[in-house]
């Protein structure tokens, strides 16, 4: 019911926490600022950054992995 009232333009309802029943959020005095908003971006965005740091070091290892397995045979099979 709540997602209704969203969809004809009412879009400040809500629900209550306590009750569980739909209530309008301007009555019942409950707002969310749009510094909270902002913050969860921020705080979404750094989270991404901190997961794309991680996976460009296991890329890195990996890949420094890789090039030790193939590179030169060891030096007593050079001497053949």
């Amino acid at each position: 019911m709540g997602q209704a009232k969203h969809v004809n333009g009412e879009h400040s309802w809500g629900i209550n926490g306590d009750t569980g029943k739909i209530v309008d959020m301007k009555e019942y005095g409950l707002y969310e600022s749009a510094s909270v908003k902002i913050q969860t971006f921020k705080t979404a965005i750094e989270a991404a950054r901190v997961l794309l740091r991680v996976d460009d070091v296991v890329q890195a290892t990996r890949k420094h992995q890789d090039e030790g397995q193939q590179g030169p045979p060891p030096e007593d099979q050079m001497e053949g």
